[in-house]
């Protein structure tokens, strides 16, 4: 699943409401209030730019002071404001992982959609048993071994991700289910999450069969990707 990352943007003089973050960052809409068991800033600290890093895997708890929760591009914009004007003050801290609001579906606007159509699965969707439970069936589905060309496993977090890789003749070998209908596209949509997408590509199936199919690859920040490492699940 892909988990939801995002940041923590505390509220003081400089940086007042969710309005002031939806103005300075270009927002459609002021971004949602939480507030945070870490303590005001003391006389004594220093009041100048600063950014802080959190936990990545660490859940957005209830808090005491008061936050916004923002994306890398709001974090990014307010970086650049900050750094305008001497000493104003932003705290900011993340990435971390939001449980508090669900992340939203991976988008789906290139699928095929000629159902049953296939898809191609690689890491935990993959397994027979862990699809059954995110599709709600009732048997373990049928799946058949394939392999897609000019894609590459990288990590996020924990998470293993699909890119595009850098030319034919990088084969990734997985699993392809032939997904039913739309509302199965629409669960696992779900559990992908927003930094997903779907792809279509040319899945090989046996020897020779070649099929045109599904597949969902990662288009959050390259920058959070790491490359696999032995002892990556």
């Amino acid at each position: 699943m892909s988990p939801k990352t995002c940041y923590l943007a505390y509220l003081n003089d400089d940086l007042t409401t969710p309005a002031h973050i939806q103005e300075i960052a270009h927002l459609p809409s002021p971004p949602s209030l939480r507030t945070s068991e870490r303590q005001p800033c003391s006389d004594d600290e220093d009041d100048g730019y600063e950014s802080e890093t959190g936990d990545r895997a660490s859940a957005i708890q209830p808090y005491d002071e008061a936050c916004c929760v923002i994306d890398l591009d709001a974090k990014i914009a307010l970086e650049q404001w900050a750094r305008i004007e001497p000493r104003k003050v932003l705290k900011v801290i993340g990435p971390l992982i939001d449980t508090a609001s669900p992340p939203a579906p991976a988008s789906t606007a290139r699928a095929l959609r000629d159902y049953p159509v296939p898809f191609f699965f690689y890491g935990t969707l993959a397994d027979p048993a862990f699809l059954a439970e995110k599709l709600g069936l009732e048997e373990l589905p049928v799946m058949r071994r394939g392999m897609v060309e000019s894609y590459r496993i990288k990590m996020w977090g924990g998470y293993k991700a699909l890119v595009g890789g850098q030319g034919l003749g990088e084969v990734l070998e997985g699993w392809v289910y032939m997904v039913r209908n739309r509302e199965e596209v629409e669960k696992l949509a779900v559990w992908e999450g927003e930094n997903y997408e779907v792809d279509v590509c040319d899945i090989l199936v046996g020897s020779a069969e070649r099929l045109l199919g599904n597949v969902f690859v990662f288009c959050g920040g390259v920058h959070e990707l790491r490359d696999v490492e032995k002892g990556d699940g």
